[in-house]
Order: structure tokens, then sequence, then C-alpha cells
């Protein structure tokens, strides 16, 4: 009987996951990004080629800069079963510059607001 339970909850799990890969017609018509750009309220920077809400820390030696990101509720799933989030950072043929991702705005923004 448990073997039984067992191939049920694979076989459920593997239509979830299957069903979260398969393409959508939003996903035809949109920019291949994946995620959205949120604003938010200590965003002191809109960049001029996309519409991006950042704060950029104006003391920061390293020239921190800070976006939020939203991901639709497919993309939530997808990233729940495989654990995989894919990155794209276009570098001009320079030296990749350090990334970090985190879901706590802690973080990168401290609680008591960007100074």
């Amino acid at each position: 009987m448990w073997i039984f339970f067992a191939f049920t909850i694979m076989l459920l799990l593997y239509g979830a996951y299957a069903i979260t890969t398969l393409p959508t017609d939003e996903e035809a018509e949109r920019e291949p990004l994946g995620l959205t750009a949120v604003d938010f309220p200590e965003a002191n920077m809109h960049f001029e080629y996309r519409t991006l809400p950042a704060y950029v820390y104006p003391e920061c030696p390293e020239g921190e800069v800070v976006t939020c990101w939203k991901l639709a509720w497919r993309d939530r799933i997808k990233i729940l079963f495989t654990g995989i989030l894919w990155a794209s950072v276009f570098t001009f043929r320079g030296p990749l510059q350090p990334l970090f991702f985190t879901v706590d705005k802690d973080d990168v923004l401290p609680a008591d607001g960007p100074k």
C-alpha cells in the first residue's frame, strides 16, 4: 500500500513540474526576463534603458546598486521543485561583477532605511 502512495506522490510532483515547465501564451508574448522589476520606497534611481527602480548607495565605494524583483506564481513553483535560479549578466567583455541574491530585504537595505 505504501508503494502505491509513494508512486502517486511522485507522479503528482512530476506532473506539477511538467506543467510548470510548459511555455504559456503569456510567456511567448513577454520579454524573456522571467522576473518583474518591483518599485520600492527606497528607490532613488530609475535606469533610462529599462524601467528598473533601484537604490544606489551614494557613499559606497564599490558602487552598490539594489533592485527588487518579483517572481510569477509559475516561476515560484518551478523554483520550489527544482531549486534552480538562472542568471544572465551583460559584462560587455569586462570582468564578471559580484552578484548577491537574497530573499531578505534587510540583507541589502538596513531595517532603519538606507543612509
